[in-house]
């Protein structure tokens, strides 16, 4: 009987701890990858945008995308952005990483996204 007394506090502990480790990564983690959708939803209404309209051409799609990725502190490579306008269509292609440090380890999103739209 004397060694069931207090028995339960490791367990206790052990839930504690990893409710805080749980909390931590989840700090971290949730508002970078809001700020991904964010950016996500901000470029399919700039093609969407540029598809529908004749006067909104590559130059300021590209200028309102990647100052919406600086406003969001999203690394964006210019190199890995493409903007193909064809007769019919319009499609912004986009390939970038997001980079989440968690202190003990540092975690990379890789993202290939492609955004397209019919034009009118």
């Amino acid at each position: 009987m004397r060694n069931e007394r207090g028995g339960g506090r490791l367990g206790v502990f052990i839930w504690l701890v990893l409710m805080a480790a749980a909390i931590f990564v989840a700090t971290k983690t949730i508002p970078r990858r809001i700020a991904v959708l964010e950016f996500h939803d901000y470029c399919d209404e700039q093609t969407q945008y540029a598809a529908a309209s004749s006067k909104y051409g590559e130059d300021e799609l590209l200028k309102n995308v990647f100052q919406k990725a600086k406003e969001l502190e999203i690394p964006l490579d210019p190199k890995k952005v493409q903007y193909n306008r064809r007769k019919n269509e319009i499609m912004l292609h986009l390939a970038h990483e997001v980079e989440v440090d968690l202190q003990f380890y540092n975690w990379v999103w890789k993202y290939d996204r492609t955004f397209e739209h019919v034009r009118f």
